[in-house]
């Protein structure tokens, strides 16, 4: 999940399915590149932070109540 706009139809989903969001588990991850950061390019490693890091902040960003929790790997 690299687009905040799929976070936000996500949350819009469970809110309209389920009336409120009383907490959110964030455990996903991408891998690659699994390689030495001499070979890496900075390319990969941006989209290696957009699916890791930033996607897990837009699906949490603006909760209003409940609890958060983010396990990356």
């Amino acid at each position: 999940m690299t687009s905040p706009k799929t976070a936000w139809k996500v949350k819009e989903l469970a809110i309209l399915t389920f009336g409120r969001i009383d907490g959110v588990v964030v455990n996903h991850g991408v891998l690659s590149p699994m390689t030495r950061l001499e070979n890496a390019s900075v390319e990969e490693w941006k989209k290696l932070y957009d699916a890791n890091v930033f996607s897990a902040l837009a699906l949490v960003s603006r909760q209003q109540q409940g609890h958060l929790s983010m396990a990356l790997a």
